[in-house]
C-alpha cells in the first residue's frame, strides 16, 4: 500500500477503535520509512484526520510511539502464550520463532523500532519501555527453557538465560538482515538454518529428535 496515496476512511468510531486505527497508521509509516518519519501530521493525514483531532488521542509523538511499543509488546505476549500450548520446550521455541518472523513480515516496523537510533537517543521513556519488553520476553523464554531442562529435552548444564539470549540471536540476526536489505531477504530460510544450529547446541542428546523447521509451521 502506498501510504501517501491511500488514506483510511474517517467514519465515526469510538475512542478505542480510533486509537487502534491511529496506531496501525503509525506502524505503517514506521514500517515504510522509519521512526523519524512518523510525525503527528503524517499519521493524521493517513487516517484522514486533522492533526488537531489526532492530538485529542495522543498529545505528542512520544505518546503515540509509546502506544506503538505497547502494541508490539502485546503481540510478543500473544506469541509467548501461543508457544506455551506446544507439547515440549523446543517445539514451543520453534513456534515462537515462527510467530516472531510472521510479525516482522506483517509489520516491517518491528525491526525498524528494534534498531532505531531515534528511540535510543531522543525518547528515553520509550527506550525504557522497549527494554522492559525485551527483558520480559527473555524472562519468559528462560521459563520455557527451564521446563525443557526439567523434562530432559534441553541440556540441564546450560544456563537458561544464556540459552534465551542465544535463541533471541536466531531471530535478531535474521530480522537485521531483513531490515538492512529492505525486505529482500528470505527470513524463513535463514530462520530454518538458525534454529537447526540452535537445536544442535542446546538439545539433550538423549531426547527424541524432531524435525522442527520453521517453514513447516502453520
Amino acid at each position: 500500500m502506498d501510504i501517501h496515496k491511500e488514506a483510511m476512511k474517517t467514519e465515526r468510531m469510538d475512542t478505542r477503535a480510533r486509537q487502534d486505527q491511529i496506531v496501525e497508521a503509525a506502524l505503517a509509516i514506521v514500517g515504510a520509512q522509519g521512526v523519524r518519519a512518523m510525525t503527528i501530521e503524517r499519521v493524521a493525514r493517513l487516517v484522514g484526520l486533522a492533526p488537531s483531532a489526532l492530538y485529542r488521542h495522543f498529545a505528542s509523538k512520544a505518546d503515540l510511539l509509546m502506544a506503538v511499543l505497547n502494541r508490539i509488546s502485546g503481540e510478543f505476549s500473544q506469541a509467548l502464550d501461543k508457544a506455551r500450548t506446544e507439547p515440549d520446550a523446543l517445539s514451543a521455541l520453534h513456534g515462537l520463532l515462527m510467530g516472531l518472523i510472521r510479525n516482522v513480515l506483517e509489520h516491517q516496523s518491528i525491526p525498524r523500532i528494534l534498531f532505531s537510533d531515534e528511540i535510543d537517543h531522543a525518547f528515553p521513556k520509550q527506550k525504557e519501555r522497549l527494554l522492559f519488553t525485551i527483558r520480559f520476553f527473555l524472562e519468559n523464554l528462560a521459563e520455557i527453557i527451564r521446563s525443557g531442562q526439567g523434562n530432559g529435552i534441553i541440556r540441564p548444564e546450560l544456563d537458561p538465560v544464556d540459552i534465551a539470549l542465544a535463541f533471541v540471536g536466531t531471530f535478531q540476526s535474521t530480522a537485521l538482515m531483513y531490515h538492512l536489505n529492505n525486505g529482500r531477504f528470505d527470513m524463513i530460510h535463514q530462520a530454518d538454518k538458525n534454529f537447526r544450529l540452535f537445536c544442535l547446541a542446546v538439545e539433550n542428546e538423549h531426547s527424541q529428535k524432531k524435525d522442527r523447521r520453521p517453514h513447516e509451521m502453520a
